[in-house]
């Protein structure tokens, strides 16, 4: 895109490997196709998958000669596809804080930034858990530039996503770039379970320059199954959150809500009840966590206001 737009210019096989669509111009249409194929939507380009320098080679009769072929993979504009090069993962996935999943309803996993920076483009695999978690959506932060294009595709148990844009997105540390709306299957069980981040994923600067050690945060996921007590309806919810029991809890039980960086925001004297509702009208538009603690109850979910 960059190219297209004067922006940066292209020169020699990463000209050639950027002309994906076999048109005979480097326009968006490139900048899609490299997107959908790196999201698994396309397996193929219509200019095939490799291009070469091409020359000119003399050669005598009896005569050996040793030549070298440059190639690159087509769409591989920046160069990158060289294993042995990169030392380091240019994207760090780091587990920050613990997340509630019920295994009724669906629920979004924020996605957070670890880092400063300007960004050009983003390319991110995770894997998810074998059949623990079934991907339903994802959403891209309201601060992403609106001129940014996201292309995403869910594939056999991944999520590959290419973020893209001709102007910076500003990320600062705890930003939410993405929301991962999930949810889980009928008859799990328990437990707890990581998201595992694709070697194929990097951040890049506006230039194309990768962000050496970007990081992402996303937090521990607990599955927590129908018949652990505790069950919030609608989620995310607006200005009330319904809560049901399996069991009427002790009267001496207290409710507590904390923020997404574990702040308590309400302590409350626990209704003898086994169902009732909770005002949500003092509380901001962001991701909260209940916990019901009583003699025999330790009760813990999550729930998004909206």
């Amino acid at each position: 895109m960059q190219h297209f737009t004067g922006m940066y210019y292209l020169s020699g096989l990463k000209l050639k490997a950027a002309e994906v669509d076999n048109s005979g111009f480097i326009n968006a249409t490139d900048a899609l196709f490299t997107a959908r194929r790196f999201v698994g939507m396309v397996n193929s380009f219509p200019s095939g998958d490799w291009t070469f320098n091409t020359s000119d080679i003399n050669i005598t009769q009896n005569e050996v000669v040793t030549h070298d072929f440059n190639g690159l993979c087509v769409g591989d504009v920046d160069g990158s596809f060289i294993p042995a090069a990169r030392q380091s993962p240019e994207l760090i996935l780091e587990t920050s804080g613990e997340q509630i999943i019920s295994a009724t309803g669906t629920t979004e996993i924020p996605l957070r930034s670890g880092f400063d920076a300007s960004v050009g483009s983003l390319s991110l695999v995770l894997n998810l858990p074998d059949n623990q978690l079934i991907p339903l959506e994802i959403r891209i932060s309201e601060k992403a530039p609106a001129q940014g294009n996201l292309v995403y595709h869910f594939l056999d148990g991944q999520l590959r996503l290419a973020w893209y844009s001709v102007g910076p997105w500003v990320i600062s540390q705890e930003d939410v770039l993405f929301r991962l709306k999930v949810s889980v299957p009928e008859n799990i069980s328990s437990g707890s379970v990581s998201l595992i981040l694709g070697e194929e994923s990097g951040v890049t600067d506006l230039a194309g320059c990768p962000i050496g050690s970007a990081v992402i945060r996303v937090p521990l996921l607990k599955i927590q199954d129908a018949a652990s007590g505790i069950r919030v309806f609608p989620n995310p919810a607006r200005t009330r959150l319904n809560v049901e029991l399996a069991e009427t809890p002790s009267n001496n039980s207290v409710l507590e809500i904390y923020d997404i960086t574990g702040r308590l925001q309400t302590r409350i004297a626990f209704p003898w009840q086994m169902q009732f509702g909770l005002d949500l009208s003092g509380l901001a538009k962001g991701m909260y966590f209940l916990r019901l603690l009583g003699d025999k109850q330790d009760y813990r979910t999550s729930f998004r206001v909206e």
